[in-house]
This record gives structure tokens, sequence and C-alpha cells, in this order.
């Protein structure tokens, strides 16, 4: 996924950019606006940041979904891995969660009593070693 992805569908990501980066406000995100620009200088009034640690931070955050974006196109293929990695997940949980990122997060949650930050981290873990 490239930044294009999420400014056509900003709406839907306000969400998750909102739990990465607290500070912002719904009155940023609607000036934002799906601009990476704009988000780059908000993270660097918000938070201090320089230029360059805003662009690695907003880079590593699509990094997350651009490795997302293959196991959701190819789900089927990557279920026996998924679940040699989390054994207590069952087929009927596989077939719900279906692809679906933030589905995958919730059932660890569910099934393993993770909050949800440490759910985030197995799964960025888990696309590292693929």
């Amino acid at each position: 996924m490239d930044w294009d992805n999420i400014e056509g569908s900003w709406k839907q990501f306000t969400g998750t950019i909102k739990e990465k980066w607290a500070k912002l406000t719904d009155d940023d995100l609607a000036l934002i606006n799906g601009k990476r620009e704009q988000l780059e200088g908000k993270l660097q009034e918000l938070y201090g940041h320089g230029k360059e640690q805003a662009k690695k931070e907003i880079d590593d955050f699509l990094g997350r979904f651009k490795n997302w974006d293959n196991i959701e196109g190819s789900w089927k293929q990557f279920t026996g891995t998924i679940k040699e990695k989390w054994a207590k997940l069952t087929d009927d949980d596989l077939a719900l969660i279906n692809g679906k990122r933030e589905r995958l997060e919730g059932k660890l949650q569910e099934l393993y009593g993770h909050d949800k930050e440490r759910a985030k981290k197995e799964i960025d873990d888990f696309l590292r070693r693929l």
C-alpha cells in the first residue's frame, strides 16, 4: 500500500492514524485530509519531530500495511503459517478473519489475552519474519 491508497480512503484510516499518533485531534485529521505533507508538518508540530523523523514514522506506518496487503491478497495461502504461529486459532477463526488484520488482532486479544499493542506487535514481528 502506498500513500495514494491512504489518501483515497482517508476517512477509513483516521482511526488507525489516531491510534498511532494520539495527539492528533479530529480537527487536525480533517485539515490534513489525506495529505502526507500536512501530516508530516503536524507530527513535527505536535511531537517535536524533525522533518526526517516525521517522514520515517509515516514510512514505518505504511510499511505495516504494505506487508499485510500481501497476506490479505493471498489469505488462504498464509492460513497454515498463521495457524502454526498462533495454534489457538481454529479454522472457523481463520475463515472469520479472512485476511483482515484488525480481525486477527481482535482474535489474538480474545484467545491469548493480549492487549491491543501486544497483538499488533506480534503481527508486526510475524510479518518481519516472513
